[in-house]
């Protein structure tokens, strides 16, 4: 479902936030013809993407953490759970501005974006909205975290947020949520499925 019926071109941009080893990006790649950025901040992980996409030219695998600015970040180890809050040893990695991730792009928008980060989507997201940055955006997938700080507050602003340009598709909520660009033409929220509930 992550990788099916996308309206991804030859030659769209894909960004895969939270890369881990690459397995989300290797299912896009068997299907499309796309360009990928692997955003994974951790060393070892964004070392295991490199060398598994070293023959794809159309891979770009991106070892640092987006923020509001360039520093240093700790998070913390648990496989693919790693994050701010996980229960593993930390590790310090590279924090870049979005702006760098953005100029790779150039004046082109995003087919498709996974926003798969333990709990870091609330301030990825927030950054894609006070920037205006979240119209590049045609298709975002993201996993919402019930993390030690979640608060419901935050999680409901940015559902209103992304709403003013998007239609959520379908919601499994805190699985995933699929969000489309919405056409002109069509009215704010139709189409969405809140699924996973009984």
């Amino acid at each position: 479902m992550l990788v099916t019926d996308l309206n991804l071109s030859d030659g769209s941009w894909v960004i895969d936030f939270g890369g881990f080893r690459g397995d989300w990006t290797a299912a896009i790649l068997e299907r499309y013809r796309t360009k990928v950025l692997v955003v994974e901040p951790v060393p070892d992980f964004a070392n295991q993407a490199s060398e598994r996409f070293r023959n794809r030219s159309n891979v770009q695998v991106l070892n640092f953490l987006i923020g509001r600015s360039e520093g240093l970040r700790k998070v913390y180890l648990d496989e693919d759970a790693t994050g701010y809050w996980a229960s593993g040893r930390s590790v310090v990695v590279e924090q870049k501005p979005l702006s760098q991730l953005l100029s790779l792009i150039g004046g082109d928008s995003v087919g498709v974006a996974s926003i798969n980060i333990e709990g870091g989507e609330y301030e990825l997201l927030e950054l894609l909205l006070e920037t205006s940055s979240i119209g590049k955006f045609e298709t975002l997938l993201i996993q919402f975290h019930q993390t030690v700080d979640f608060s419901l507050d935050r999680y409901t602003k940015l559902q209103l947020g992304l709403s003013v340009e998007h239609n959520l598709t379908w919601d499994y909520p805190f699985v995933w949520q699929r969000w489309d660009k919405r056409q002109q033409s069509t009215p704010n929220g139709q189409g969405s499925k809140i699924l996973g509930k009984k």
